[in-house]
């Protein structure tokens, strides 16, 4: 269960909003079906995207969006396979990607996860830059297959590899391969053309977000179609050119930071200037972002 103290507005892959446009959001999203190739599918709705592979074995999902989602993500399977929903995928812990797991659980789908996604369910979280509490999730919610490096998944003709993606987004992301397919979802480790949220109070790094995005593009080539956790479908070039993007803020950052410059100093010389067309929607984000790339990155320099 939520509760929050206090809501704020998110950098990037975690876009929220205060609590009635949310649960307005959730009561109102249609679940939009962008076919992929192979029978792999990309479903947009509210909360993260999912991947959706159906075939002879059934349909196996990655992301579960929100408790409210779950009817609609359902039938819209129904609206592409005659299967029933036999797995299910998280690419990490948050709310707006395991929401509907508690349902997609009572109803016998087997959830999957990175095994930290198991043990931050289980107990109490909290997101700090979001100001928001979670009770243990329900055991129907929890995963009950968990890996730890990786695994495989042969299904629907398919290999779909699972791969931990250690302190980037989260201590908990995974990224999915449907290597048949060339299909990756990366969970939140990218996000299209935002800037990301690092969730330190997760275990989140800037550092191991930009190694993420480098596994994930040392798998991909010209022809995949990258799965953001949030926003529309994304390529290589496009995650790449975000990776360089991430280097050189943490460049930047880790040199103020050397050089003894206050925060308040690094955000004077206003160094996202050149990026924030592409990765600011709103005016507010590229300072949000500095601030926290500042506010990591100072940790490991003062050790």
């Amino acid at each position: 269960m939520i509760s929050p103290r206090s809501l704020i507005t998110a950098s990037a892959a975690f876009t929220l909003f205060a609590f009635p446009v949310w649960a307005q959001l959730t009561r109102t999203a249609e679940v939009k079906d962008i076919p992929l190739r192979d029978g792999v599918h990309m479903f947009m709705g509210a909360g993260g995207n999912l991947a959706v592979s159906v075939g002879d074995d059934g349909v196996v999902i990655v992301d579960t969006q929100f408790a409210e989602m779950v009817d609609r993500i359902t039938n819209a399977v129904k609206g592409i396979s005659d299967k029933p929903i036999t797995y299910a995928l998280n690419t990490h812990w948050h709310f707006d990607h395991t929401g509907g797991n508690e349902g997609f659980g009572k109803a016998g789908v087997r959830i999957v996860a990175q095994e930290n996604t198991f043990k931050r369910m289980a107990s109490k979280q909290v997101i700090a830059a979001l100001n928001m509490n979670f009770d243990p999730s329900p055991r129907a919610a929890l995963p009950d297959i968990t890996f730890v490096d990786r695994a495989t998944l042969h299904y629907n003709g398919l290999t779909i590899r699972m791969v931990y993606l250690p302190d980037a987004h989260t201590d908990t992301d995974a990224m999915y391969i449907f290597e048949e397919a060339n299909v990756i979802h990366t969970g939140d480790t990218y996000t299209r053309v935002t800037y990301p949220f690092v969730d330190t109070s997760s275990g989140g790094t800037l550092r191991g977000m930009i190694a993420a995005r480098k596994a994930v593009l040392a798998a991909s080539n010209a022809e995949t179609k990258i799965i953001p956790g949030h926003g529309s479908l994304s390529n290589i070039e496009e995650l790449g050119a975000s990776v360089a993007m991430l280097e050189e803020m943490e460049k930047r950052t880790t040199a103020a930071i050397r050089a003894g410059k206050s925060l308040e100093d690094f955000l004077a010389e206003n160094p996202t200037a050149d990026f924030d067309a592409t990765y600011a929607p709103r005016a507010d984000q590229g300072k949000v972002f500095a601030t926290r790339a500042y506010e990591d990155l100072i940790r490991f320099e003062k050790k």
